[in-house]
């Protein structure tokens, strides 16, 4: 019953905010789908809302709102297109929802409407957009298509981006009896070309305490090396890890790695230029992007150099992504007389190729803050004046520091209102195969498994029994 007693209280909660983050503690659970199913309902009966939006793929939104606006019939061959997640979210209940939402619009005054606010996946977005150009400018078409061809060749889209970059171990062992304060100090030289975005530097730890340095991207020359130096206290330490890094672009050499341990010199046998990078966390879902070498070329003190070379074609397919987006506002200047809503398709279009690929590159490393970009856009352009359901994980959905929730709250205010569903028990199936949550122990966070990115998943200790 989409108007049950039950909802009434979630209704007053939402009151008259036009915009509803629909929070789900984990991904791929049916029950969660059923309840945001029943709320939207509920919401379209008693509060007036419209518009159902859900965290997957812009461009396959809008082919399953054209299936709910009676635009197309081949609901199936819609949820048989596989992308990023979809197993989490195509589901019986999904389905059953967008029968019911074309049914609805049957006889509706206002029609409802779907959509989808992720960015993860730009090939969909650029075919649609070389459709429309097709019509308009075969040429563009033409070298949008190309252009396209030559970002999807570093692959990878649909991931999750390897944030630790590159990264390479070197363990120290530290004295085991030795007096004074235990400062630990470690120096390494360091040198960039071509490095415009991100960072570059190295972390001493020893377990109780860590130190970074890691020099802006401006203060490393490339004709010059430029000493960097940490310092920790290590008192009990038997053992400290310098973790050599680079989350940036270009190239970053690294050599002349120096301890010292209250003054007396370590040993320090590590032969920087033959290390390699760790694996990436979750190998199934990234991509390395980093390739390492010894650099003759360039020497620190008379030594071969550890050379950090970002794979070049990722900043050459954010200039395509770049360019793709000035070839569209060119074609709209040039065709003034198109309609207002086939041109802010296109612009729509170009601009989800171009958060792909700058959440691919780790140009933009927040994927949040393009989920509230996206949401935004339906609020205030997209659909204007409707009332919004927006379902996706929790995480991103609650008025989070540097979260979706979060962006939305301070671009809305009070007119965006959020609800969340947690469960202490049961199955789900998250980015792979099924799992249990058990009400025993409830740990903060799940371990991250090979086949399942963290799940971010937190209890509330009074629904437990």
């Amino acid at each position: 019953m989409a108007t049950g007693e039950d909802l009434r209280a979630l209704g007053e909660w939402v009151g008259e905010a036009p915009l509803v983050g629909l929070g789900e503690g984990e991904h791929g659970t049916h029950e969660m789908h059923r309840l945001a199913d029943r709320f939207f309902r509920y919401l379209v009966a008693e509060r007036g809302f419209t518009v159902f939006a859900l965290e997957i793929d812009s461009a396959h939104g809008a082919l399953l709102d054209d299936f709910v606006t009676g635009r197309r019939d081949d609901l199936d061959e819609i949820l048989e297109r596989r992308w990023w997640a979809s197993e989490v979210f195509y589901d019986q209940a999904l389905r059953e929802l967008l029968l019911w939402m074309r049914a609805y619009n049957t006889e509706a005054e206002e029609p409802l409407r779907f959509a989808g606010f992720d960015l993860k996946q730009p090939d969909l977005a650029a075919e649609l957009l070389a459709e429309e150009l097709e019509r308009l400018a075969p040429g563009t078409a033409k070298e949008v298509r190309a252009l396209f061809a030559s970002m999807a060749e570093i692959g990878g889209y649909g991931g999750v981006p390897d944030f630790g970059g590159f990264r390479s171990i070197v363990r120290l062992p530290l004295p085991p009896d030795r007096e004074g304060e235990g400062l630990l100090r470690v120096e390494l030289g360091m040198r960039a070309q071509g490095m415009t975005m991100g960072s570059a530097g190295f972390q001493v730890s020893t377990g109780a305490a860590r130190a970074t340095s890691s020099p802006l991207a401006e203060e490393l020359p490339a004709d010059q090396w430029r000493p960097s130096l940490a310092e920790i206290p290590s008192p009990d330490a038997t053992e400290v890890e310098v973790t050599l890094f680079h989350r940036g672009n270009g190239t970053v050499w690294f050599d002349g790695l120096t301890a010292s341990l209250d003054g007396r010199a370590l040993e320090v046998a590590a032969n920087l230029s033959s290390l390699q990078p760790e694996p990436p966390p979750a190998p199934r879902l990234q991509l390395l992007d980093y390739k390492a070498k010894a650099a003759a070329e360039v020497s620190y003190r008379g030594r071969l150099s550890l050379a950090v070379e970002r794979d070049p074609r990722l900043d050459a397919t954010l200039d395509a992504a770049a360019r793709i987006v000035a070839l569209v506002e060119k074609e709209l200047r040039i065709h003034p007389e198109l309609d207002i809503a086939a041109a802010r398709r296109m612009k729509r279009l170009a601009r989800l190729v171009e958060q792909a690929v700058a959440w691919r590159t780790l140009a933009q490393p927040n994927r949040d803050v393009f989920l509230a970009e996206n949401l935004t856009w339906l609020a205030r352009e997209g659909h204007p004046g409707s009332r919004i359901l927006a379902l996706a994980h929790a995480s991103h959905s609650e008025k989070l520091p540097r979260r979706m929730g979060g962006f939305l709250a301070e671009t809305h205010g009070p007119d965006y209102r959020t609800v969340s569903m947690y469960s202490v028990a049961g199955e789900y199936r998250g980015f792979g195969s099924l799992r249990t949550l058990e009400t025993g122990d409830r740990p903060e966070v799940l371990p991250l498994a090979p086949d399942r990115v963290r799940s971010n998943v937190r209890y509330l200790a009074s629904l437990a029994p």
